[in-house]
């Protein structure tokens, strides 16, 4: 399949902010799949977004703000730190979560009581997700605090084995992301610059906004494949950005999700063949079968092979297009998610 060309460069450097770099944000490479002429550029960063967009064009941006969504905690019997990465709420008191390291407190490790370092705070876990065993349900039964406002004091930015420490929150924004929610971060629109903002809405472009809360990382294929269902996310599609994708349908002009939570909460919010302006909680699974009408195309990260990101990316290709696949990830030398290079298919 041509999308499997378009992901994790397995020898690219150390993915970090390009600020860190001396760099800007929009200081990222930009792959550009052309379904229908059968093509692929690249372009040296990504103020040439404006090279491949037309007037006319509707960009659908996702305005959820990230929480510091992990835990550094102490579990109680062993006395071993570990890291408690806090997903969306379950119901009231009770939350996903996933402890690291997963070579501890994987399966079949099942139960314990954590102290949240730093703080009076004692985290337990009521039982393991049974749809995604890699996660737990935990309580925290002496919070009184609101679960948000104690992550923001206390918390830290999620990150994994790929990146070796958790940078500064502010790394973790952008100009859209203004509701608060998501466990992690919706990383697509990071090198949305206000300079290329200004640039592309000047030349014609439309720009409207959804709102979807990531829950935790994208599952693992021996993960998703085993479900029909991804894990459960909060999601909000207004009526005034049904509007926006009607009048540019209408119009012949193209809808382009800046990121797979985009296509995922727009996908989400059609019925019976239908956009409509929808609220709620989504399971949604997309993948190369999924009609994603009404958009058009996508501009997101660079995700792994193994993750449901990449199936959800595989529904905007098909099999409209063949190509070397190796040869262009290692010609291109892309750098992975979340604060990597970008891809846009269109």
């Amino acid at each position: 399949m041509y999308h499997d060309s378009l992901y994790l460069n397995t020898e690219r450097t150390e993915n970090v902010p390009r600020e860190i770099l001396g760099k800007n944000r929009s200081s990222v490479k930009l792959a550009v799949a052309r379904l229908k002429a059968g093509e692929v550029s690249l372009f040296p960063d990504f103020t040439y977004l404006s090279e491949i967009l037309d007037p006319g064009d509707l960009l659908l941006f996702n305005d959820s703000l990230m929480l510091p969504s992990a835990l550094w905690a102490r579990e109680s019997s062993s006395g071993k730190i570990c890291r408690i990465h806090v997903g969306q709420p379950i119901d009231h008191g009770k939350y996903l979560a996933e402890i690291r390291p997963r070579s501890e407190f994987g399966a079949p490790w099942n139960k314990g009581e954590f102290s949240i370092l730093n703080t009076e705070i004692i985290a337990n876990v009521v039982e393991r997700n049974r749809e995604f065993p890699r996660y737990v349900e935990m309580t925290f039964p002496n919070l009184i605090d609101d679960m948000q406002k104690f992550l923001l004091r206390n918390g830290s930015p999620i990150f994994y084995e790929g990146i070796t420490k958790a940078f500064d929150y502010s790394y973790y924004k952008n100009i859209f992301q203004t509701k608060l929610g998501s466990s992690e971060y919706p990383s697509a629109s990071r090198p949305f610059s206000t300079e290329i903002i200004n640039k592309t809405v000047k030349e014609g472009v439309h720009i409207s906004t959804i709102t979807l809360h990531c829950n935790l990382a994208s599952l693992e294929r021996a993960e998703f494949e085993k479900s029909d269902v991804l894990l459960p996310e909060i999601y909000d599609v207004g009526g005034d950005t049904i509007e926006n994708i009607e009048n540019a349908v209408a119009s012949g002009n193209r809808v382009i999700a800046v990121g797979t939570t985009v296509a995922r909460a727009i996908i989400s919010a059609v019925s019976g063949g239908k956009l409509r302006s929808s609220s709620g909680v989504t399971r949604l699974k997309i993948g190369p079968d999924t009609d994603v009408f009404p958009l058009s195309g996508i501009i997101t990260g660079v995700h792994d092979t193994d993750s449901s990101h990449h199936d959800l990316l595989s529904a905007f290709v098909g099999d409209q297009i063949s190509m070397p696949l190796n040869r262009i990830v290692s010609t291109f030398g892309l750098d992975g998610h979340e604060f990597g290079d970008s891809v846009a298919i269109i």
